[in-house]
């Protein structure tokens, strides 16, 4: 009864908020329902966070290798689909995703890595030597064309955090020549970017 668990976890809320106790079990606990809860009703960046918020509080030998298997498939279908996600320092600073390495999902870890880096050759490769298992996600087939826009923005904020402080003047040809965009969508995907807040800057071309 997802209506039931909502108005639960929403109570449960206000009283994990009121502890001042060092005792993580309760928050882990919370955490998990909120997780299962998100998964259920989506969307994908709700269930990230919860989750993320779950491994915080819980120690990984508390988890079973297929939970750890489980999670980790789920943690990173979320950062992968997950709209309003372009951070995946956090997540790759847990070891939740080495669950995926040497199993049939590693293509996942993979992925979010080559996000995390914002390589766009890294991700068309790893798409393309995986499109059966990729293809099984229709989450993955509707939102590729929306999934590469988001490889893009994420190599446009891998180029300017690449340069040296004192050097962030970056042209277009650069830009474009990065994300293996045409010139003339160079200016859309920096709009993009800044109306995110994902880069700050001004634009000095016409």
């Amino acid at each position: 009864n997802l209506d039931m668990a909502k108005v639960a976890l929403e109570e449960a809320k206000e009283k994990i908020l009121s502890f001042s106790s060092s005792e993580t079990a309760p928050f882990s606990k919370f955490y998990k329902a909120s997780a299962a809860y998100r998964k259920a009703i989506g969307p994908a960046g709700e269930f990230y966070k919860a989750a993320l918020m779950y491994l915080s509080y819980t120690p990984m030998d508390a988890l079973s290798d297929e939970e750890k298997y489980d999670l980790a498939t789920d943690v990173a279908m979320s950062a992968i689909t997950g709209e309003d996600i372009y951070n995946f320092g956090e997540v790759l600073a847990t070891p939740i995703l080495s669950h995926l390495e040497d199993t049939s999902n590693q293509w996942m870890c993979d992925l979010v890595v080559a996000l995390h880096e914002g390589s766009i050759d890294k991700f068309n490769t790893i798409v393309d030597s995986n499109r059966d298992k990729y293809s099984s996600y229709p989450t993955l087939v509707d939102g590729l064309p929306g999934l590469k826009k988001k490889v893009v923005l994420l190599a446009l904020i891998n180029i300017a955090f690449e340069r040296n402080a004192n050097d962030r003047q970056i042209s277009f040809s650069d830009i474009a020549g990065r994300t293996h965009i045409d010139m003339d969508q160079v200016e859309w995907v920096i709009m993009r970017a800044m109306s995110l807040n994902l880069v700050r800057g001004s634009i000095d071309q016409v």
